[in-house]
């Protein structure tokens, strides 16, 4: 009886997670060991997209299914290590244990974000995609105290939100050491990707920050295990893009799946051909640059630019 007692003060009742006050002591936890053995983690904010309109066009037993296939999507998301919570009506919120990097928070985040997307079938039949905007943090960057993250993260996200549906915002530290170190460098990308699908964007600009991170590090002459496990993050990444455009054309009943889901396969393989081993000469490297840069460019401008067209013409932004 005790137990269950105890379980109930630290958990959702509706979903099963832990609640704001269970997540927060959590969170201290990993803030000593932070202090302590100079560790960090990523926090994620998680608020869905007109879920309002949900509970007003459905009612509320629709909103309770809504969030529990939420949860469920989000729990299995993450890793063991890793801490989901339900901290408000329509707001979660998430602890990356030891991902101290922007770029590696932002992969979960889209990889959160597409598993998210998926069609919700209602007890009355009516099925329905729900979005979310997340804002990041980290920790010791962004700070050492669990509600300044929460409230920081919070702010991210508002913005994001503020900015369109399923964008993800970052606290004005990672912002500011994004501008720092993200000058265009020789052979960069257009910096014009915008298709005005905001999830394709966002993963675009992701894609294309990450190949500029991994070429920066192969000029300062980085062949580390390091940068070989950046270059699986980045092929990561690209699959959950590859992902989230099939999973749209399937949503929305576009033409094409397979043919998309063909040149996704070999485009996977062009990018693990393109860096290779990662022991190049200067020659090389400046072949690597161009290739790797072509490789996103050409993607877009061939395949996703007409796929943003058909999104659009459904009423998709």
């Amino acid at each position: 009886m005790h137990n269950q007692v105890g379980h109930r003060a630290f958990h959702d009742p509706l979903t099963g997670l832990p609640n704001r006050d269970l997540f927060v002591e959590r969170m201290n936890r990993e803030l000593a060991r932070v202090r302590r053995y100079e560790s960090g983690f990523a926090l994620i904010m998680l608020d869905l997209d007109e879920f309002e309109a949900v509970n007003d066009a459905n009612g509320h037993d629709a909103g309770d299914q809504v969030l529990c296939d939420v949860a469920n999507h989000l729990a299995s998301a993450i890793r063991d290590v890793d801490t989901v919570a339900r901290t408000g009506c329509d707001e979660f919120a998430i602890l990356l244990d030891g991902v101290m990097n922007k770029k590696e928070a932002e992969i979960v985040a889209l990889k959160i974000m597409r598993a998210m997307s998926g069609p919700i079938k209602l007890g009355n039949g009516t099925q329905i995609s729900v979005g979310a905007s997340a804002g990041i943090v980290l920790s010791p960057q962004d700070g050492y105290l669990a509600e300044q993250l929460m409230l920081c993260a919070n702010q991210a996200m508002n913005v994001a939100r503020n900015n369109g549906r399923g964008l993800i915002g970052f606290s004005r530290n990672l912002q500011m050491a994004s501008r720092k170190v993200g000058q265009p460098s020789p052979g960069a990308p257009p910096t014009n990707m915008n298709l005005g699908i905001s999830i394709l964007d966002e993963q675009h600009k992701a894609m294309a920050n990450f190949i500029q991170g991994i070429i920066e590090s192969l000029k300062n002459g980085d062949h580390s295990t390091k940068l070989l496990k950046r270059v699986d993050l980045l092929v990561e990444l690209c699959r959950i893009h590859f992902k989230t455009e099939e999973d749209l054309m399937q949503l929305h009943d576009l033409d094409g799946s397979d043919a998309h889901r063909t040149e996704h396969q070999v485009r996977l393989r062009q990018l693990r051909s393109i860096f290779g081993n990662l022991n190049f000469n200067e020659e090389e490297l400046a072949r690597v640059i161009h290739s790797a840069n072509e490789w996103l460019w050409e993607h877009i401008r061939e395949h996703d630019t007409q796929l943003a067209s058909q999104l659009r013409n459904k009423g998709v932004s």
